[in-house]
């Protein structure tokens, strides 16, 4: 499959890892020098994904400066969610950004 968007679930708590993400996103967590939010990414993106819709609630303003810092130039799009909607409440909310009927939605870890 190429040119499809990719739904990056990042909204979460990340409460079993508590100790880790009392104030990072897991998202932001780092294995081997790289976050699992720019693993993730790069994954999809040499698959062929040109745009990418990542929902965030608990601690949204760390993801989104992270986002402009390391991934300026790419098609990336964060919804914020005010309260966390779960998986498919946060799907739902933001379907309305693909613009493809090809999409997939994964974790961000």
């Amino acid at each position: 499959m190429r040119n499809f968007t990719l739904m990056i679930l990042a909204a979460g708590f990340g409460t079993r890892m508590e100790s880790l993400t009392k104030n990072i996103p897991k998202p932001l967590l780092k294995i081997n020098n790289s976050t699992l939010l720019t693993n993730t990414i790069n994954f999809f993106e040499n698959l062929g994904c040109k745009k990418f819709i990542i929902n965030t609630h608990y601690l949204h303003e760390n993801l989104k400066d992270y986002i402009n810092l390391k991934h300026p130039k790419k098609n990336i799009y964060l919804i914020y969610e005010p309260q966390i909607l779960d998986t498919g409440g946060g799907v739902k909310n933001s379907i309305k950004y693909f613009n493809s009927k090809n999409f997939l939605v994964t974790n961000a870890d």
